[in-house]
């Protein structure tokens, strides 16, 4: 299950931004969470690590791009779009590596495409399987894996913050 952020000091704007995202991902029938914030420090207050976050630049107290400084910091693999309304912002989205930057008011095709390069980005590095001690799927960055060894007719996964174990095969898992 994806997570997805959206953190902007307009609700109305939230709204409309969730159900074209909404319509997206069911298009493509990708399950989702969905996560409204009116502010970075609501947010940040959240412990919650996201796949995909949209942030506003101007909010609060902290603004989107110190959000996303602190977002990146926790989580260095989540997907940040940068949506404003001021383009003097383009450089400053660039130093906390934001993957797109979407100007308002929303261009829905823009935001598509932008999502359909997010999605084949995710697919590339993200691996999905079905860890037997805990009996449920787990989702992995292919950069967190350190090494895959065969364990007692078991795919051994390590990664840098567990140690997941499969029945899938390591030739599958290699790829």
């Amino acid at each position: 299950m994806m997570n997805i952020a959206i953190c902007d000091d307009d609700k109305t704007f939230r709204d409309l931004l969730e159900k074209h995202l909404k319509n997206y991902f069911n298009e493509r029938s990708i399950p989702l969470n969905f996560f409204q914030f009116g502010s970075g420090e609501e947010l940040l207050d959240n412990q919650l690590l996201f796949d995909l976050v949209f942030l506003d630049v101007e909010m609060g107290n902290i603004n989107g791009i110190d959000t996303g400084k602190e977002l990146k910091r926790r989580n260095p693999h989540n997907i940040i779009f940068v949506i404003t309304s001021y383009d003097g912002y383009l450089d400053d989205a660039f130093k906390i590596k934001a993957f797109r930057f979407l100007p308002k008011p929303l261009n829905v095709v823009r935001l598509y495409k932008a999502l359909d390069d997010a999605a084949e980005l995710i697919n590339n590095d993200i691996i999905v399987f079905y860890d037997v001690n805990t009996g449920a799927d787990v989702r992995v960055y292919t950069n967190d894996i350190i090494y895959l060894e065969i364990e007692k007719k078991k795919t051994k996964i390590v990664t840098v913050n567990n140690i997941y174990y499969s029945n899938e095969k390591n030739c599958s898992m290699e790829k």
